[in-house]
């Protein structure tokens, strides 16, 4: 990196995340607009940039929310030394909400499993179960 940071588009390839995701981290403010460089056309970033960043990232990847996202990084920013419950609680949450979309899912894929085996390959498409299952 250059003592006058990265432009958008190292940042991307540092990172592994699109200059069209960084911007939309920018406008939602998950992650601080950067310096402007000489004539304030080119953003530049410092190191500090990718690596909330590269956080940013892999709770997305986990699933956390935008909003769970913000809250990570307020604990994590601001107070290095605080106990870890807030964090456990924000992570135990989110593994609840992991747990019911994996019993939606379950319950989504027996359903889907039920039409699909009533289903009778030589029926014609006007006497499908799966179609009539879908219009009722």
């Amino acid at each position: 990196m250059e003592n006058d940071g990265l432009m958008i588009g190292e940042l991307a390839q540092l990172t592994g995340v699109t200059a069209e995701t960084i911007r939309y981290y920018e406008r939602e403010r998950v992650i601080p607009r950067p310096k402007r460089a000489g004539s304030g056309k080119y953003r530049r970033y410092e190191q500090r940039d990718a690596d909330r960043l590269t956080f940013v990232k892999r709770a997305r990847n986990l699933g956390f929310s935008l909003n769970d996202v913000r809250e990570l990084l307020a604990l994590a920013e601001s107070n290095p030394n605080k106990p870890c419950g807030d964090v456990g609680q924000i992570a135990r949450a989110h593994i609840a909400a992991v747990d019911e979309k994996l019993a939606r899912l379950t319950l989504l894929r027996a359903e889907l499993a039920q039409l699909t085996a009533d289903c009778d390959p030589k029926d014609a498409i006007a006497n499908c179960r799966l179609l009539s299952a879908l219009t009722h």
